[in-house]
Formats: structure tokens, sequence, C-alpha cells
């Protein structure tokens, strides 16, 4: 059925009215059928209201399902079996990471003077198959949107990531790899890639760059320091304001692939 048309944004204390909706603003999936089901069905997972309005979050706010499972629920499994001294960041308790997403969320529209009703952000998270390796960031979208009935309502998400194209490392041209944007030095296209991607060259870095027997340093918010014993290569890498990091910076020689155009369709 067709989204009801929403009354205006609601305004925290203080500021003025928020712009009323057009369809012109983007709105999440669930839109398109009834948001009570699909927290039923558990697609979104509500948010109890008292917290939200404790980040000044006046609207009914729910978080869907993979968002929640990547970067606030946290299986127990296995979990009991790692020490303190084997972490190499705190890890928060779920009720910890919930305050830092609707945190984040929150600071994102309140910072923005448009107060758009879609905001980016981004959450650092331990893996929790991983606990013992570095945080990788993570981006996500805070959605402002008409409800079943035309109130207005929040969405937190998980931001989707488009494929800008393929690259390789010369050394290793069997294998390719996502690039969600290139970047160009010296004429030629760089890639700039996600965690998940750079945790996967990373996994071969001994192997196949050069100079080969490259040492990995994790650091604080996501940056990494590589070195080579016995020669002068140093570098650092730290990702940008969406979370994704910029290949250039490791000096690796890569074979970059983008994506052909896609006509636009009239």
């Amino acid at each position: 059925m067709t989204a009801p048309t929403s009354p205006p944004v609601p305004a925290a204390e203080g500021e003025g009215e928020g712009e009323a909706f057009t369809p012109l603003h983007e709105v999440p999936r669930f839109d398109l059928y009834c948001r009570a089901d699909a927290i039923t069905g558990r697609a979104l997972v509500e948010v109890p209201r008292l917290l939200a309005s404790a980040f000044r979050l006046p609207w009914p706010v729910a978080v869907t399902a993979q968002a929640w499972d990547e970067v606030i629920g946290w299986p127990t499994e296995g979990t009991d079996l790692i020490t303190a001294e084997e972490l190499v960041i705190d890890v928060p308790t779920e009720s910890g990471r919930i305050a830092e997403v609707l945190h984040a969320a929150a600071h994102a529209y309140y910072t923005d003077v448009a107060r758009a009703h879609v905001q980016r952000f981004t959450i650092w998270r331990v893996s929790p198959e991983h606990p013992t390796t570095r945080a990788t960031p993570v981006p996500m979208t805070f959605t402002l949107h008409p409800g079943d009935h035309g109130e207005t309502v929040a969405t937190i998400a998980r931001a989707a990531t488009c494929r800008a194209g393929w690259f390789h490392l010369t050394r290793q041209p069997w294998v390719r790899y996502e690039a969600a944007a290139f970047t160009h030095h010296a004429g030629r296209p760089s890639p700039v890639v996600t965690p998940e991607v750079l945790d996967e060259i990373l996994a071969h870095a001994t192997d196949i760059t050069e100079p080969p027997g490259v040492e990995i340093h994790p650091v604080a918010d996501g940056v990494i320091h590589l070195s080579n014993r016995g020669t002068t290569y140093c570098a650092t890498l730290a990702p940008n304001s969406a979370g994704l990091y910029e290949l250039a910076a490791l000096g690796w020689p890569t074979v970059s692939t983008p994506d052909e155009p896609q006509p636009v369709k009239w």
C-alpha cells in the first residue's frame, strides 16, 4: 500500500519546527508494508521510547535486524573463554552498544543544520567472532519517515556500500577484490576499500606485498601501522569519514578496473 503523508517532524525543545515530508525523501523499505508487522517478525527491533528520549529522539525508533545483530547484539557462546588481557579494546555491554548507536544517530541529526531526514554516521564495531582483533568502522543510516498511520518514526540501518569496480595486487593477479571507490594518483585509479576487504588483503600481506614480511600493528579508532623489520618501509592507514580505507597510502602496486558507468534511462 502507499505510505501516508507524514506531519512535520517534531522539533526538539527550543528549536523550530522540522520540514514536512515530501515524496522526494528517501524512506526505508518497511514503509511499503506495516511497520508493526516488521517489528513483530523481528525484521525491525524496537528501541524503548524512554531510552530513545534520553538521546533527544522523540520519535518511535527501531533498528533493522541486520544492524542490530552486527553492531548491538552480542552472542555469549565462547566469549567466557576470552580473558581481559586478550582484548585489544574494551568491549561494551549490549546496553552500552545501543546507547552508543543512539548517541551517534542523534549527534548526526542535531549537528546537521539542514536537519536532513536521512543521516549517515559511523559505529566502531568489535567482531563477535573475533573479539581480540581491532575495532572496524560500520557505516550506518538514521532515517526519519512516515509510519503506519502517518506519524513520524525513525529507522536505524546499516548503510549500503556500492561497488565502484575491481582491483588486484600485481603480485597476486589471480585474486580480485571489490573497490568501494577510487581515488586518482598520477593519473591512475587507486582503490578505496571497506574494512572487510582490507582485512582480507592484510591476511595475506606477508606473502604478497613488496617488500615481503610486512608486520601489521592495529591501533585505536581503526588506524593501522605497517612496518618491515630490517627495512625503512612504514605506512599508516586510517579510515576516512565514511569508514573506508584508501590503499594509496600503502604504496603497493595495484591494477584497477573501474566499473563502466551505466547509461541514464529516460
